[in-house]
């Protein structure tokens, strides 16, 4: 009998999560992350374990065979998890934007009430001679870079450009942002240029033993000045990590503050030291945004997600949109339109803003260049839909057509959901947190065969989080199993490992479908099941392990036991 199951691998068996570092300096390259490891959903294969009962009390016999056949996960084609390492938030608010009129990101911050100022951090506190440069901008007051925080971000150097009294600043903090120094270690009002709001500095900051230099200049003149606008000694702090810092003091009560929308921005964010380039962050966007329905553009934001409910998601940076009334959609799309057979992972959070419906959290797979042709899978408040996009010649306009109305499922606003979305052939499969929902074949012509991913939301102020986003091609090549990497379980409990040889690609059902034979160990299988209690009945074998490429997949298959015979010892 056959079973083809979507599960989770064990945890005991997840092996070492793969990371792919994305990095880029300048406006024009990729987002520098140094993103933490992406562990999506595992992909299901089809195993039929022979013989499809088994005697727990007899233990001989060499092996237990198993045939596999896929499609399987293979090779990784894209990853991005929005993490930022940007951490130890110190109030306000931080996330990635397009610079108006631009299509420039940067990273913002703003002031959140009652607190007037926030910090955030990056790097190593083992850091210590090193250069941080920075091009920054303010609408502001006060906004700079810190070096030396140590790993608490308590203690620190921070560097201000100061707009009220057009100066350069350095001051020593002994607990956090607020605690520091009755007077700056130096507080110099330059010569030139003048510091004021609404303009874009260069910054840069050496910290040299106990030396501390401010430099900066208005943004793309040639040089920095000689000599530093600003300068410290100061023996206190020896290493630490770099972070940012913005202090709003608008409004004429300083000890009650008002939110007033003003804002700080950095951008091109590099660290040298030594041994070279240890920081380098443009926040740049692997992901480009397409016009929606009616020819709008909306923008999207990497920002911190305020939640932890759902799909083992944790607090972290996430994707979304900005929402924005009359906007009938906010896409944004990535990868190659060469990719063919793929499945697409992602986690999205449903939610609603401005008295906007929360509906969709919606998905492209084998999209065009612009998403004007594609499939769109569209998880929703209360189930799953399919759509298929075919250009109708119209500028800036498309048609929509519902190949696969909503399938009923227990979506619910404000969790986190893990989607699994299959192209295989014509074929489009998709799962929620691993349970298969609607499957679909496109007979009706045009047929997409290949394209990008991307994500999307819909119109009236609609928003959502999406994170983790993970392409795996699927192939079903069987020679790219690793056969090392095979286990057997019942349930979490380890039975046997497959053994190397004999396994062979055959086709032992005569089907035309090839399978990939592979044997347990049969004494393992046996002597394991009774050290597990198990003493007859149906059960659930599951085998999991690797493609060559490092991804993983599961696969199960129901065998009846039974308990007779005599019981050697």
């Amino acid at each position: 009998m056959k079973v083809r199951k979507l599960k989770q691998r064990p945890e005991r068996v997840l092996y070492t999560r793969r990371c792919w570092g994305l990095s880029g300096s300048g406006v024009g390259g990729l987002i520098a992350l140094l993103a933490a490891c992406i562990v999506g959903l595992s992909c299901a294969i089809t195993v039929d374990i022979d013989p499809d009962t088994l005697n727990l009390y007899n233990n001989e016999g060499n092996y237990i065979t198993a045939y596999i056949e896929g499609p399987f996960d293979s090779e990784v084609l894209f990853a991005d998890d929005f993490e930022l390492g940007w951490v130890d938030q110190y109030h306000g608010e931080w996330k990635v934007v397009q610079e108006p009129g631009t299509s420039n990101h940067v990273f913002q911050a703003c002031s959140v009430a009652p607190y007037r100022g926030t910090t955030i951090l990056k790097g190593d506190t083992s850091w210590g001679d090193y250069t941080v440069e920075a091009r920054v901008y303010t609408t502001d007051t006060y906004w700079g870079l810190i070096v030396r925080a140590d790993s608490s971000g308590a203690t620190f150097y921070s560097t201000y450009l100061n707009t009220v009294e057009n100066v350069a600043e350095i001051w020593k903090h002994t607990n956090g942002m607020w605690e520091r120094g009755t007077a700056a270690l130096d507080k110099a009002g330059p010569d030139a240029p003048a510091i004021d709001p609404n303009l874009w500095y260069d910054m840069k900051v050496v910290v040299a033993g106990s030396k501390i230099d401010l430099f900066y200049k208005l943004d793309g003149a040639a040089d920095y000045p000689a000599i530093p606008q600003a300068s410290a000694i100061d023996a206190g702090y020896g290493s630490g990590r770099i972070g940012l810092v913005f202090y709003d003091d608008w409004g004429p009560d300083k000890n009650n503050y008002v939110p007033a929308g003003k804002v700080g921005w950095f951008d091109d964010i590099c660290v040298t030291a030594a041994s070279g380039t240890v920081l380098d962050d443009d926040f740049e966007s692997q992901w480009m945004v397409v016009p929606g329905g009616n020819g709008k553009i909306g923008q999207w934001i990497i920002e911190k997600d305020l939640t932890t409910s759902g799909a083992g998601h944790s607090l972290d940076w996430v994707y979304s949109p900005v929402p924005a009334a009359n906007i009938e959609e906010i896409s944004v799309v990535c990868g190659d339109v060469s990719w063919t057979d793929y499945a697409l992972e992602y986690k999205v959070k449903i939610s609603s803003e401005q008295g906007g419906v929360a509906r969709e959290g919606s998905a492209f797979v084998r999209a065009d260049a612009n998403a004007h042709n594609g499939y769109l899978v569209h998880p929703e408040i209360g189930g799953v839909a399919i759509w298929k996009l075919v250009d109708d010649g119209s500028t800036g306009t498309w048609d929509y057509i519902n190949v696969v109305p909503k399938v009923s499922w227990p979506i619910a606003q404000n969790t986190w959901y893990s989607i699994r979305a299959e192209a295989v052939g014509s074929t489009i499969n998709v799962f929620v947190d691993g349970d298969l929902v609607v499957t679909w074949t496109d007979t009706v012509a045009p047929v997409f065969s290949s394209g990008k991913i991307g994500v999307r939301l819909g119109a009236d102020a609609r928003h959502a989080h999406f994170d983790d986003v993970v392409v795996k091609a699927i192939s079903n090549d069987l020679s790219l199993i690793d056969v090392s990497s095979l286990k057997m379980y019942l349930d979490d409990v380890w039975l046997a490992d497959a053994v190397p040889e004999p396994a062979t690609i055959c086709d032992h059902d005569l089907d035309g479908t090839l399978e990939l034979m592979v044997k347990f160990p049969r004494a393992d299988v046996v002597d394991n099941l009774r050290l597990a209690g198990v003493t007859g009945g149906e059960i659930e074998l599951t085998i999991v392990g690797e493609s060559t490429d490092g991804v993983g997949f599961s696969g199960s298959d129901s065998v009846r036991t039974i308990a007779k015979g005599k019981l050697k010892l």
